[in-house]
């Protein structure tokens, strides 16, 4: 299937999954990437991403910057960015993948809660943001 509106199948297997740690982790697992195929640039919010490659090689896009990545490269995807990837080439891309969601402590100090909050409901939150606005 394609992934983010990219073109061409990508498959990937998931080793393991959220259900499967007491942590943030969310996936870990390897993406294969088949030549011409792409995964559109798309933003992760509240998660982080490391990439490494395995076997092939594309053209990597980290926040609106793109470089080519090779087996042993390792690429951290931050919160808060963009990342696509495509494969420009005729061997398969194939991709380590290791995904964690920001802590809730994290997420309330990037959207920028005053730490008095931070310990209160989503929902006192939310009303005190909309009271600042």
């Amino acid at each position: 299937m394609s992934r983010h509106g990219g073109e061409g199948k990508i498959e990937n297997w998931h080793l393991f999954e959220s259900e499967d740690w007491d942590s943030n982790l969310t996936i870990i697992g390897y993406d294969a990437i088949p030549p011409g195929a792409t995964i559109a640039v798309h933003p992760h919010i509240h998660e982080e991403k490391l990439y490494i490659v395995l076997e092939g090689k594309g053209i990597i896009t980290v926040n609106d910057q793109e470089r080519e990545v090779v087996p042993g490269d390792a690429i951290p995807l931050k919160a808060g960015g963009s990342h696509g990837i495509r494969n420009h080439t005729d061997e398969e891309l194939l991709i380590f993948v290791v995904e964690c969601k920001m802590t809730r402590e994290a997420k309330l100090e990037s959207e920028k809660v005053p730490v008095a909050l931070r310990g209160a409901t989503d929902e006192v939150v939310a009303a005190a943001n909309a009271a600042k606005q």
